[in-house]
């Protein structure tokens, strides 16, 4: 689960480059992110069925550069075109050259500093090429859990409580970051499952139950969605690859937490979870009620629990 969808996070980012024209007959600003846009959007639909096959994400990017030969960017865009291009080139050797049943984090990491320069061509994010999708707002009723991520741990609120909740990330970081998670097995904690895709093994595994919605906030941006979680043991992560390539899960940007019933919650730590008394209850009308216990543990992988405070939205 955890590598098909940081792998579908590439297919998205994979999707658009730029490549050198000769001539003077260059296209305006306009007309060149138009049929980029056009262009962008027949890949991405191309790429829908690839699943992981590196050698297809290699093929597709490849590909795409090639297409786009033809399309002669004004002048003052070469510069960061240039630069475009080369990450993403470098992204689809490293897809070609990734041995089989390993993360591609050299191929991340390319993708994922293709980034900069497509902002500066007015197409970032690279996941949606360039077109802006609406934040999600909280539910109604549904319990708000502010999550702060930076390099590289999650720190969650004391309270989580089951029931419907709006997982809201904060980037106070220098990276992207992101948040998803799910149900674990008995016993398992989130250590186990990066564990499992170090090793090449399936974390699906040690999943009961995938949590529905996907988060990712640029630095110093917020972003959230909404969930229905039952009581149990979750696992949360961000599997952006760090400049390095290496995925921000595996430098410890994971973490454990325990959902209580009633709004009742543990700890939340990377392996150990210590329950405490009942300390949320979420008012409406968009008012916060402060917790009232703390805990907080350590962990080999860095992550980190904090007092927080839990709402309600009317």
């Amino acid at each position: 689960m955890l590598r098909a969808v940081r792998l579908l996070a590439a297919v998205f980012v994979a999707t658009v480059g730029f490549a050198a024209c000769d001539g003077d007959d260059r296209l305006s600003q306009e007309e060149f992110e138009s049929q980029l846009l056009a262009a962008c959007q027949d890949v991405n639909q191309e790429l829908e069925g690839v699943g992981e096959d590196t050698d297809a994400f290699a093929d597709a990017i490849e590909g795409f550069v090639s297409d786009v030969e033809d399309l002669n960017p004004p002048e003052d865009l070469e510069d960061e075109r240039d630069e475009l291009i080369g990450h993403l080139e470098d992204a689809a050797d490293a897809f070609r050259d990734a041995p089989e049943g390993e993360e591609p984090g050299e191929a991340f990491a390319a993708l994922e500093a293709a980034q900069e320069p497509a902002e500066a061509l007015g197409i970032a994010p690279l996941e949606t090429c360039g077109e802006e999708e609406p934040a999600e707002e909280p539910a109604e009723g549904a319990a708000i859990v502010d999550v702060v991520g930076d390099e590289y741990e999650f720190t969650f609120p004391d309270a989580v409580p089951a029931g419907a909740v709006f997982l809201q990330l904060e980037n106070v970081g220098e990276e992207r970051h992101e948040i998803f998670g799910g149900r674990l097995d008995d016993g398992a904690t989130s250590a186990d499952l990066v564990e499992a895709e170090q090793a090449g093994e399936d974390p699906e595994a040690l999943i009961a139950e995938e949590v529905d919605g996907h988060a990712e906030a640029a630095p110093g941006e917020t972003a959230g969605f909404n969930a229905e979680l039952d009581p149990g043991t979750y696992g949360f992560f961000c599997f952006v690859p760090a400049p390095d390539g290496e995925p921000h899960a595996f430098k410890g940007m994971h973490i454990t937490v325990q959902v209580g019933e009633d709004g009742s919650v543990t700890s939340v730590t990377d392996g150990t979870t210590e329950t405490t008394d009942d300390t949320t209850n979420g008012t409406t009308g968009g008012t916060t009620e402060d917790t009232t216990d703390e805990s907080s543990t350590s962990s080999s992988s860095s992550t980190s629990s904090s007092s927080s405070t839990t709402s309600t939205t009317a």
